[in-house]
């Protein structure tokens, strides 16, 4: 079981996401800087994976609209990969 901590006061531009998410965590590696990219690799998580994300409320202030459709895709991550687990704080 592998558990990952985001903090959501680092996701400040949708560039900063990216880079924080592909550089600073724990989440594997994807290439590019866009949801398509990050769904695939949410995707092939294959062992069982529990992302918190702090400061959720931050990263939604920051990014607005682009906030509500990364988790709408983390969400939709979720139901599609029954390895992954979502939690926002």
């Amino acid at each position: 079981m592998r558990i990952i901590e985001l903090d959501g006061s680092r996701m400040d531009s949708v560039a900063n996401t990216h880079r924080y998410l592909q550089t600073d965590t724990e989440l594997p590696a994807y290439e590019g800087e866009d949801l398509k990219a990050m769904k695939d690799m949410l995707a092939e998580i294959s062992e069982n994976t529990f992302i918190f994300v702090q400061n959720s409320q931050a990263m939604e202030a920051a990014l607005g609209e682009y906030a509500s459709r990364l988790i709408g895709l983390w969400r939709e991550s979720e139901r599609e990969n029954r390895y992954l687990c979502f939690f926002m704080r």
